[in-house]
Order: structure tokens, then C-alpha cells, then sequence
């Protein structure tokens, strides 16, 4: 029965609900013909006073008073005026129809939920249900009736930085359209509410236009992908070489290099002077080919395989046509300087042709991983291996004694763990010279014994010969001995610099042809190629090579991949670097795991006590262990001609010099010709003997120059006038004129000029 009755008092609500709503139906119907806005959230009558009653008609509605005058007459015939034209006046209606919103309908419950919603109400008003607001977040509720024309002042929305989504556009749109209509039709306390609450908000006052596209008019237009095999099968241009004038057509697979070689060059007979047949032609390096694969092509047949990169051809025919006209603008010197340049550049292209080594062969035995000369291990390539056996058989040979070697470094080589008896070498062994039967000469041969001598004490050395002696032989020599004659095969670690790099590669392939050398050198990438096809064996896990030929500045990138192998011998060439015990370079390597120790240096012995105990704290870090110590002992060996220190020294350090060793070099023989001075020189000479430093320095632009040893500044003054006092060039003087001024600045000049 309970149940009963509090649905018949629902239903009883409901309906009077319904007879509100059709009350404020009829309300707003007079206010809209005075003119006058009905409040948000309240019902006018006639008496001026408003109630704002809830859905449910409960004793918990919330009441709202709000006393309003009735419009005068004057008022009246105002508002018709603003309705007649409001674009005048700054007052535009919108021409929609307005649907009333639902009223809230909730079932009356108990007392304490009534007194719970009461109270909910009056902390949250935002949450308050308001009779006469406008719904226009739903988009059924915009009718489709005919807009007017916005008024032309109109504030430019700002464009978002990053552009949202369809649905974020939309959701931003409708709530864009709520915050404006409402503050239009909000109170003035609601205004200063809102304001308080967004001081950071811009209120925009007017109304969005039909225009303005929504989600429903957005249309999805379905593009044509490109085929994906006609975009893969386009040739890249990595770089642009060269350019020619050929015949017209002889472009492409033709003019690659091994088909020149097998059926001749069809451009061959060409006359560049005909440019009826003739057309330019333009050498393509291809990405992802290697340098063998590199075609002529015209702009036409690049465009007819609708090649990318397209804009790298373009950018080389531009700076061609710069060059060209430095060229009419530049002097015959500079010229044939560029051409020089020129003709080197082609020489190291065509080196990229040749096969430096191969690396890999795939498991098909289909392909060749080739290393090309002059080039880094990251330029390494899968070639074809019909080809590969066609041109370079010799590299395929070299390749498979290098997987099938049984030469290769062990940990359980007998000499390593303890050193033979020194034999002495009286004569070059057959082994050594390689095919090309190098010959050594005597004092080589005898450092050669020292260094073998030195190994089998366990006595690492530094060999200190002059320039010119033949170090770099004679360690290769020492390290292929051990090879051939005590079965060390390493491994070898020589660290040289970066400008020696060539001489040491080509060296080691003259006099130690057996030996597997690795270089190395290069990027990161180059490196990794290194380690995966070159440091080790697949299935043994054994070391693969002989010999490591790296730099000073690889050693300390990859010191903990280096350092974690033990090596057998470490060389360093210009071993001068390792002066300063505190460089981070000697710090890596005094750490490295080594067997022997060998430096190379032709400046040991300098000025400094502690560069050179610092060389042999190096090789011998037991022997010479404290650097206070050794210059206690040295310190005041000066007076007696450091006979200790060199004895001392004696069996660690090997130093040669020319004369000695040498003797079928020609006498040194010096011819001292007598030049006399031009004037100006005598001029500046007698103005420095004088002390007439004020004329020196006079019309000088710049610091002043001081003059403070004499004997220097006559030197300089003998040399060259413009060393004491720069030449003045006044305007712009030809080029003829200003090597004339420079020649007549010195006397030595002027004879050589002759």
C-alpha cells in the first residue's frame, strides 16, 4: 500500500510538472512579445516575482525571488526599434527556434534523501536545474530554419598550434557554443561569477555561423596510393662523379665498368666537338651499389627511370657552371692547381674499383662481402660471385687460405710462456721479402737481432733509430720472425697514427705476406663489420687474424673491447705520445694485457728526465716503478756525461744515426751564397741600428711593433722587408704589382727571380 501511494503522489507530481511547464510555456510566450529576455534558470508572471521550482514539485525545491518592473511605454517603442534593427544597435537574435528543455523528474523518496538533495543542491549551483535555459549542446536541438548574416565585426579565432582530432574539434566546438550563448543570456552575478572562476578565459559575444564546419560535414575523400614495387624498384643517386659529353643513348648497364672491360667502350670514338650526336652525360654513383656499378646517364634517361635524388644532379651542374666561371675570373696557377686536384680525385674514384679484400661469402656460396680499396668497411658490399671469381680470383684464393689457416693465435704457445735461447740471425732469412725478394740491409739485420735478443730477456725495449733508418721494416721483420720461427702467431697489437696508416698497410703486405692483417679504423659501423666477419671464426670461436692495425684514437674509444684480449706483443709507433704518464692514452694502454712491449720513436731523449723515465716506466714498469727514485740516481749525472744513465739504458734502448750506419750515403756538402740587400732593406737595416723606431713604426696600421732584440730583428730584416715593417698597398694594385713589391722587399727574392 506504501508502494501504491507514493506512485499515485509521483503521478500527481508529474502532472503538476506538466501544468508548470505549459505555465512557463505561455510566460515566455508574453515576455518574448515585450521584448524583454526571460532570467536563466527562472519563470516570470505578472506580478514580476519568479519561482524556480523542481521537477519533482517536492517540498526540497529550490526558490529564487526576482523582482522586475514592467516595461514602460518609451521602453516599448525602444525595444521595437532594437528588433527592427538590432545591426545597428549591436543586438542580433538568433533566428532558431528554441525548445524548451525537460524538466528533471525524480521519485520522491524519504525525508532524509529530500533533506540530502536539499543540501547537495546549495553546495554544488552549478548544478542547479534552471526553467528557462536554452539547450544547445545537443545537436538535434538546432533547428534548420534560415540564419542571418553575422555582423562584420567579427573576432579572428586563433588557429591551434597542433591541430586536434575530429572528435576533440567537435567536443570544443560545442562547448564553445554553450559558454557563449549562456553568458548572453546569464545574470550579471553569474557574469562576475564566471569571471572570477575563468580570469583566464577570452568571452567571445558572438554567434557561430552555419558555415563552420562540423563533424557531419566532414567528408572522406579516399587518395590513390602509390604502388609500392614501382617505388621500391627506383634507383636512388647517392652522388654525382663526373660529367662528359658521349653519344647519345650509350648510357645505362653499358657503361658500367666490367661491361667496358668485356665488350669495349661504346663511347670510345666519340667526338665531344659534335654536339648533334653527342649529348651530356652524367657518371651516377647509385645507393646501395657499389662503385663497379656506377653508369652514365643523361638527364633523360634519369628521368625515364624516374630516379630519386633528382635534386643532387641538379645541385652538381650548378656548381659546375660556378667553376666555369671562376675559371674566366681566375689565374692560370690556380687553375691548373684545380686541375691537378682534379686529376688526383679521379685516380683515388678509380681505386674504389678495386677489391681490397674479401670479408664474407654467403651460405649459399651465392655472394661475396667485399671491402673496396681506399674505402671504409661501412662501404662494404654483397656482390655477385660469378663476377667476383671472373675478375678477382686472386682475392678469392687469398680469402679462403685466410678461413682455412691453421696459423692463428693460441693461449697455449710454448714461446709465450717461456722464451727460448737467442739464436743469432747472420743473414736474411728466405721467408722474409716476400715475392719481391726485399733485400735488408746490414744494420737492419743487426737491429733485427737486437730486437729478437730483447724479446727472448723478456726485455720489452724502445727502438729509437733516426728518421730514415727503416723502423717501421725492422719491427715488421722482428714480428714475422717470431711467426715463422717460434710459431707466435700472435695476436699483435700495433698502435700507429692516423698519417702512417698507408705506409704501415703497405709494408706489412710486402714483408709479412702470411700474416692475416685487420685495420682497425672507421665509424662505428665500420667496427661492428670488423668484429662480426674479421676478428673471430663462426663455429671455433678462435681469433681469426695476426695482426691488428689500429690508431691512437680507436684505442681509446673501444679500450674495454680492445683490453679485454691478452696480446703478445704491443707495438705504438711514434711512441713519443707516452711521454706524459698522465695522458689518457698511456694510462689505456700501461693497462692493456701484453706478453712484450715495443716502442717506436725517433725523438727519445729530449731535455726532460721524466719524459724518458716515463718511456721506460712503460715497457718496464718493475724496473723502473718510482720516478723519485730514478731522479735521485740522475739527477746530478750532467757533470759526468750521463755515463750511468746510458749504460743503465743499454739494454732497453736502441738509438742509430745516419752517418754511423749508413755509409754509402754521399757526404753532406753546404754552399753559402753571397746576396746583397735591395734598398729598402738597407734602409730598415740602418733605421734598427740606429734605434729609429719611430719611422719603423710610422703609417703602421695594428699593434706597433716592438723592438726589443736587435740581432732578431736584423735577421729578419736581411730575410724579407715586409718582416720588419708590412708592406703599404695603396688602392687596389694588380696582381703583377703586388708580386713585383714582394720581390723587391729582398734581395734573395730578386735572385731567385733571375
Amino acid at each position: 500500500s506504501d508502494v501504491e501511494s507514493n506512485k499515485s503522489d509521483a503521478e500527481s507530481n508529474k502532472s503538476g510538472g506538466e501544468s508548470n511547464k505549459s505555465g512557463a510555456e505561455s510566460k515566455k510566450s508574453k515576455g518574448s512579445s515585450s521584448g524583454s529576455d526571460s532570467d536563466s534558470g527562472s519563470s516570470s508572471d505578472n506580478d514580476g516575482s519568479s519561482k524556480s521550482k523542481s521537477g519533482s514539485g517536492s517540498e526540497s525545491e529550490s526558490k529564487s525571488t526576482t523582482t522586475t518592473s514592467s516595461p514602460s511605454k518609451a521602453n516599448q517603442k525602444y525595444v521595437k526599434a532594437w528588433e527592427e534593427n538590432p545591426d545597428v544597435y549591436g543586438i542580433r537574435r538568433s533566428g532558431r527556434s528554441r525548445k524548451e528543455p525537460e524538466r528533471l523528474k525524480v521519485a520522491e523518496s524519504d525525508s532524509s534523501d529530500r533533506g540530502r538533495r536539499k543540501s547537495t543542491s546549495k553546495k554544488s549551483p552549478s548544478k542547479t536545474w534552471n526553467s528557462d535555459s536554452t539547450d544547445y549542446d545537443s545537436s538535434t536541438d538546432r533547428e534548420e530554419a534560415p540564419r542571418s548574416k553575422p555582423p562584420s565585426r567579427r573576432t579572428t579565432r586563433p588557429q591551434a598550434k597542433k591541430r586536434p582530432s575530429l572528435k576533440k574539434a567537435t567536443s570544443n566546438k560545442r562547448r564553445s557554443y554553450s559558454s557563449s550563448e549562456e553568458s548572453n543570456y546569464s545574470s550579471d552575478d553569474d557574469k562576475s561569477k564566471r569571471s572570477k572562476s575563468r580570469r583566464g578565459a577570452t568571452v567571445s559575444y558572438k554567434e557561430d555561423s552555419e558555415d563552420k564546419t562540423d563533424s557531419d560535414d566532414l567528408v572522406d575523400v579516399e587518395y590513390p596510393e602509390p604502388d609500392p614495387a614501382a617505388v621500391d624498384n627506383a634507383e636512388t643517386i647517392e652522388r654525382v662523379l663526373a660529367q662528359r659529353r658521349g653519344k647519345k643513348g650509350v648510357v645505362g648497364n653499358i657503361t658500367t665498368m666490367y661491361a667496358m672491360e668485356e665488350n669495349g667502350d661504346p663511347n670510345a670514338d666519340c667526338d665531344p666537338n659534335d654536339l648533334e650526336s653527342t649529348e651530356k652525360q652524367y657518371l651516377i654513383k647509385w645507393k646501395g651499389w657499389s662503385h663497379i656499378h656506377n653508369t652514365w646517364e643523361s638527364e633523360q634517361s634519369l628521368k625515364d627511370q624516374k630516379a630519386k635524388g633528382i635534386r643532387k644532379l641538379e645541385n652538381f651542374i650548378r656548381k659546375e657552371e660556378d667553376i666555369e666561371y671562376w675559371k674566366k675570373l681566375t689565374t692560370p696557377e690556380d687553375i691548373e692547381y684545380y686541375e691537378c686536384q682534379l686529376e688526383l680525385t679521379q685516380e683515388l674514384l678509380k681505386s674504389y674499383n678495386r677489391v681490397e679484400r674479401i670479408i664474407g661469402i654467403s651460405k649459399d656460396h651465392a655472394e661475396y662481402y667485399i671491402k673496396w680499396e681506399s674505402l671504409p668497411y661501412s662501404e662494404a658490399t654483397w656482390e655477385d660471385a660469378a663476377l667476383i671469381e671472373k675478375k678477382w680470383p686472386k682475392k678469392i684464393k687469398e680469402f679462403r687460405d685466410r678461413e682455412d689457416s691453421k696459423r692463428t693465435p693460441s693461449k697455449l704457445t710454448k714461446a709465450l710462456k717461456s722464451r727460448p735461447k737467442f739464436i743469432k740471425i747472420n743473414e736474411q732469412p728466405e721467408y722474409m721479402g716476400g715475392q719481391e725478394v726485399l733485400t735488408l740491409r746490414d744494420y737492419q739485420i743487426s737491429g733485427l737481432n737486437w730486437l729478437v735478443h730483447s724479446w727472448c730477456k723478456e726485455n720489452s725495449a724502445i727502438l729509437a733509430d733516426e728518421m730514415g733508418l727503416g723502423k717501421t721494416i725492422q719491427t715488421i721483420c722482428m714480428l714475422y720472425y717470431l711467426f715463422h720461427t717460434h710459431q707466435v702467431y700472435g695476436p699483435f697489437l700495433v698502435v700507429v697514427p692516423l698519417s702512417t696508416m698507408t705506409s704501415w698497410q703497405r709494408e706489412l703486405s710486402l714483408w709479412a705476406p702470411e700474416m692475416n692483417v685487420v685495420t682497425y679504423i672507421g665509424d662505428v659501423t665500420s667496427r661492428n663489420i670488423i668484429r662480426d666477419h674479421e676478428w673471430m671464426f663462426a663455429t671455433s670461436k678462435r681469433l681469426k687474424f695476426n695482426v691488428v692495425l689500429t690508431t691512437y684514437e680507436i684505442v681509446l674509444k673501444d679500450k674495454a673491447f680492445l683490453g679485454s684480449l691478452g696480446w703478445a706483443v704491443l707495438m705504438v709507433d711514434e711512441a713519443h705520445r707516452l711521454k706524459n704518464d698522465d695522458s689518457l692514452l698511456y694510462k689505456t694502454l700501461r693497462d692493456f694485457d701484453t706478453n712484450h712491449r715495443l716502442l717506436i720513436t725517433g725523438t727519445p731523449l729530449q731535455n726532460s728526465l721524466k719524459e724518458l723515465w716515463a718511456l721506460l716506466h712503460f715497457i718496464m714498469p718493475q724496473k723502473f716503478n718510482n720516478w723519485e727514485e730514478f731522479e735521485k740516481e740522475h739527477d746530478h749525472a750532467a757533470a759526468k756525461g750521463y755515463a750511468k744513465l746510458h749504460k743503465q739504458l743499454e739494454p732497453f734502448i736502441l738509438r742509430r744515426v745516419k752517418k754511423d750506419v749508413e755509409k754509402s750515403l754521399p757526404a753532406k756538402v753546404e754552399q753559402i751564397l753571397r746576396v746583397e740587400m735591395t734598398s729598402i732593406q738597407k734602409q730598415y737595416y740602418k733605421w734598427i741600428l740606429t734605434k729609429n723606431y719611430n719611422a719603423l713604426r710610422k703609417g703602421n696600421k695594428g699593434s706597433p711593433g716592438v723592438f726589443v732584440n736587435i740581432v732578431m730583428e736584423l735577421k729578419k730584416c736581411c730575410n724579407h722587408a715586409s718582416l720588419t715593417k708590412p708592406m703599404e698597398f695603396e688602392g687596389r694594385v694588380s696582381n703583377d704589382d703586388h708580386i713585383q713589391q714582394l720581390i723587391r722587399g729582398s734581395g734573395k727574392l730578386v735572385l731567385l727571380d733571375k
